[in-house]
């Protein structure tokens, strides 16, 4: 029902006006001068104000401003007895919503009435939507700050302290705090405490089911107290320590995969409204919010640990490694030094001590080259191999490493062929690195490559003149494509439906790699299983970045 305040000096007019609205299904309330309209309009009880034009202590006019200054949608009609065109002008002007000449006809004031209470109750229930989209959109920008906080960082206390400020604020409290489930004692810890004696109050700890907090986090229910003396449940030696004054409280379990691991609490929230069904919501969502920071916490956690267990096994490894290289690389040396003085046997047995003493050699430098790729990888990994460049020619680089494996590819039925122009542009590359770049290479082909078979070692110019690049062609099994990548790195197997290949142990492949991109070049394959591989690899005529990096220049 519509409060209509009617002002005017004229007791037959307040009387009159009384009994039309009342009828009309309004309440209304007479005063003959403007002295007690403005308490009334300060307890916010007025819908609508019949107001005199002319009254004992001034003009109704006048009154205008001050009426618009407490509540400036208040609907006021103007009434008087001596209506001018100008009169009303400035009365619409001065902020009236209408205006009415005495005497005026029941369906008359009834009519403008019904249409400002009607103004007034859609002027005040706009305001309410505006409030409440106010106060959402004020939720949904604490909620975006408080994810903004979870992603920009994985300082938990970090974490937490923000939550629990943004809880504090975004519920307008006085103090607000975040009690965790301590593992092992069960008992509620303090790890968060803002407001007055916040400090204080982290020195606390409560047990599961003691006061509102131990409750809630006991029961897993959140619990909304209006008045805490009124409570049972509610804990006064921690008020009675600190001096805070706790009168209300709003407390919600933290729960994280169907188990209570702690609690948000908020305490006196400023102003005449209690924590609402709203707040509720609110500080559930940001009980949410801390729930699957801490739960990214302890994962973050976990995996760190579990990364630093890995590096410690890699370095562990790494090291063995370095280890054994070092001590295998003297007696390798060693025994080619003695099958080299050797001497051989006379007669039949020759050519046989000749055979076993060659594969016995090679064996030897093939491990000896393993140790060596081994040693070269760890440096260039690390960046602390030191490239020796000097200008080569490629075609003599070449026929020197072919040469070294013909009589192998003889003895395997495979034919070897070179063809490297002379007149490439000389080549600035470390040349014992350069060199076993293609033994690797070549060494995989022979080990690989069927009887009656061809590999061609090619090179040309490419990328429009400005680096070399060198094709070591053969017509072996073929390499999947799924494992045209894997074969670069160490140790890696090519799983084919016959055999398993071990291209060079695993770490042939991965030294040139490494060893290429050193001299700032690129290293790759192309290849079809059944018709062969092509290993390439391009050295540029001109340092690259990748010198640089791996020189350490």
């Amino acid at each position: 029902m519509a409060q209509v305040l009617v002002v005017d000096d004229d007791l037959l007019i307040r009387e009159q006006a009384r009994e039309i609205l009342t009828s009309a299904g309004f309440q209304v309330t007479g005063f003959p001068d403007g002295r007690d309209m403005f308490d009334r309009i300060r307890t916010n009880t007025v819908d609508v104000i019949l107001l005199d034009l002319v009254l004992p202590e001034g003009s109704g006019l006048d009154m205008l401003p001050l009426i618009k200054g407490l509540d400036p949608d208040l609907p006021v009609i103007i009434v008087t007895g001596h209506a001018t065109l100008d009169a009303a002008i400035e009365a619409l002007k001065g902020g009236a919503y209408d205006f009415i000449q005495k005497p005026f006809l029941p369906e008359q004031i009834v009519s403008a009435v019904r249409r400002a209470a009607e103004r007034r109750r859609l002027d005040l229930r706009n305001k309410s939507l505006m409030l409440e989209l106010s106060e959402k959109i004020h939720e949904v920008v604490i909620l975006k700050q408080v994810g903004e906080t979870i992603s920009s960082t994985l300082d938990l206390r970090a974490i937490l302290a923000a939550l629990i400020g943004a809880a504090k604020d975004a519920l307008h409290s006085e103090a607000s705090s975040l009690l965790l489930v301590e593992e092992g004692t069960g008992d509620l810890v303090f790890e968060v405490a803002l407001g007055e004696r916040g400090e204080q109050v982290k020195e606390f700890r409560l047990k599961r089911g003691q006061g509102i907090a131990g409750w809630v986090a006991e029961h897993g229910e959140a619990l909304s107290i209006p008045d805490v003396t009124r409570d049972p449940r509610f804990l006064t030696r921690v008020d009675a320590t600190t001096g805070f004054v706790t009168r209300s409280i709003l407390c919600v379990p933290l729960r994280l995969k169907g188990t209570t691991i702690g609690v948000i609490e908020v305490m006196n929230k400023r102003g005449a409204r209690p924590y609402d069904h709203e707040d509720l919501r609110l500080l559930q969502a940001i009980a949410g919010q801390a729930a699957v920071a801490i739960e990214n916490a302890k994962l973050y956690r976990r995996v760190s640990e579990q990364l630093a267990d890995l590096k410690r096994l890699e370095q562990i490894k790494e090291d063995l490694t370095q280890l054994v290289v070092h001590d295998l690389k003297a007696p390798l040396t060693s025994i080619v030094l003695n099958l080299d003085m050797l001497t051989p046997p006379e007669g039949a047995e020759a050519a046989k001590w000749g055979r076993y003493v060659g594969d016995a050699k090679r064996s030897c430098r093939s491990l000896m080259t393993l140790v060596a790729n081994l040693l070269d990888i760890s440096s260039m990994q690390d960046g602390t191999l030191r490239l020796a460049r000097e200008p080569l020619v490629l075609a003599d680089l070449v026929g020197s490493i072919v040469g070294e494996f013909q009589i192998q590819a003889e003895e395997e039925g495979i034919r070897l062929r070179a063809d490297v122009p002379m007149d490439l542009p000389l080549v600035r590359a470390d040349a014992d690195l350069l060199r076993r770049v293609l033994a690797n290479l070549l060494s995989n082909g022979v080990s690989y490559s069927p009887r009656e078979t061809s590999i061609q070692v090619r090179a040309a110019r490419v990328e429009e003149g400005r680096a070399v690049q060198v094709d070591v062609a053969d017509e072996g099994e073929g390499i999947p494509e799924a494992y045209h990548q894997k074969i670069f790195e160490k140790f890696g197997q090519v799983e084919t439906a016959r055999s398993v290949l071990r291209l060079n142990k695993g770490l042939g492949l991965t030294f040139c790699k490494l060893a290429v991109e050193a001299h700032g070049g690129r290293i790759w394959v192309q290849s079809v299983v059944g018709r062969g591989s092509t290993f390439s690899f391009t050295i540029p005529l001109e340092a690259g970045p990748g010198e640089v990096a791996a020189s350490g220049r």
